[in-house]
């Protein structure tokens, strides 16, 4: 069994994952989940930005966005642009 909650991050952009790329700091959900040893996926419909991601922090990539997603999480980072939020959370709902 494991004893880690299954995470997925909707959007890699500055909060999810970039502000602090280059830093030590930790600043974004990305970096505080992998320093805290807890994998995630993510989602992030910029295919380079989502390879980036995915090599520095070993996390899988979904590409095609699906209204049920989320369901196979236990918990769902919404951090993509505010005017997708909305959307989003329609279909996580």
């Amino acid at each position: 069994m494991n004893d880690k909650p299954t995470v997925l991050i909707i959007g890699v952009g500055n909060i999810g994952a970039m502000y602090d790329f280059s830093t030590k700091a930790i600043e974004t959900y990305a970096k505080a989940l992998f320093t805290r040893n807890i994998p995630f996926d993510i989602y992030e419909p910029n295919i380079d930005k989502a390879r980036i991601v995915s090599e520095r922090y070993s996390s899988k990539i979904h590409f095609d966005w699906q209204p049920d997603l989320g369901k196979h999480f236990d918990m769902v980072i919404l951090s993509s642009p505010t005017t997708t939020h909305y959307s989003y959370l329609k279909d996580l709902m």
